[in-house]
């Protein structure tokens, strides 16, 4: 007997399942990380850092030393930049007059003089104020600024600073009338000299020089009526230490003497002349 052979119940074979198209590789790896993300298998969780928030004190002290900071750079930066301004200044001599000695209400000359040619002896001649004259080396700008000033015991007349083009082969000159206005010993004269320079994009006066000289200023007394009326214009606002001291003093004195006489002449006058005989 021939084996029987048994086909299956349907010989058609069995439709192929429909495959999806492929898809690149991130796409997967997202997938994987949406399913795994509920199981807790995500990344690992950030490191908590170590920076805390600053209270506002420390806010404070951090804005404060930013800000000196930057002073101390501003400050290292214009330093160089007046370096530099310095280093154009010009070699130059200065002469001028220093009186010793002077008068209540009498004027006196003041000369002050640069050259960037002429040596010190050579400018020194050219001084004609009264005093001892003396002179200095000076570095100087294409404009320098000088300055005479007494305080309250001088009128300097002109008064404040004088700005004046320096020349490079002639003398650049200022003059000053000086008027004392008190008496003493060590009354000071303050001659100061500055450069004018640039000193970035900002112009800027430089002191190069400063001399101080002192004085001893004396009164002058008139001698007759009319010097004492010509000193008492001159010395209108001194006069009042002289009222004080000397003239209401002596008013007083006089008139009280004065007064004394005429009593005792009054009372002589009352008394008998005692002759006999009458």
């Amino acid at each position: 007997m021939s084996p029987v052979s048994v086909e299956p119940a349907s010989a058609q074979p069995a439709p192929a399942e429909a495959e999806s198209p492929a898809r690149p590789r991130r796409h997967a790896w997202h997938a994987y990380r949406r399913q795994t993300a509920f199981a807790g298998y995500d990344r690992p969780p950030r490191a908590k850092k170590g920076r805390q928030k600053k209270t506002a004190s420390e806010v404070i002290a951090d804005a404060f030393q930013q800000a000196e900071e930057r002073d101390r750079a501003a400050e290292v930066e214009r330093e160089a930049l007046v370096d530099k301004a310095r280093a154009t200044l010009k070699q130059a001599n200065v002469a001028f007059n220093a009186p010793e000695r002077g008068e209540i209400g009498k004027t006196f000359l003041v000369e002050a003089k640069i050259s960037e040619v002429l040596t010190r002896p050579e400018l020194s001649r050219k001084i004609e104020g009264p005093g001892k004259i003396e002179s200095a080396p000076l570095q100087v700008s294409k404009r320098v600024i000088a300055t005479l000033s007494g305080g309250e015991a001088f009128d300097v007349s002109p008064s404040g600073p004088q700005s004046k083009f320096v020349s490079e082969s002639d003398i650049t000159a200022w003059t000053w009338q000086v008027t004392p206005k008190s008496a003493g010993d060590d009354k000071l004269l303050i001659l100061t000299f500055d450069a004018v320079i640039k000193v970035g994009d900002q112009i800027d006066n430089w002191t190069i020089n400063t001399f101080r000289r002192s004085l001893h200023v004396e009164v002058d007394w008139p001698e007759n009526a009319s010097q004492w009326l010509d000193w008492a214009k001159k010395n209108g606002e001194n006069i009042h230490w002289i009222w004080v001291t000397i003239i209401l003093p002596t008013g007083v004195a006089f008139l009280a003497w004065l007064t004394g006489r005429r009593s005792g002449a009054a009372s002589g006058d009352d008394k008998p002349d005692g002759r006999p005989g009458e």
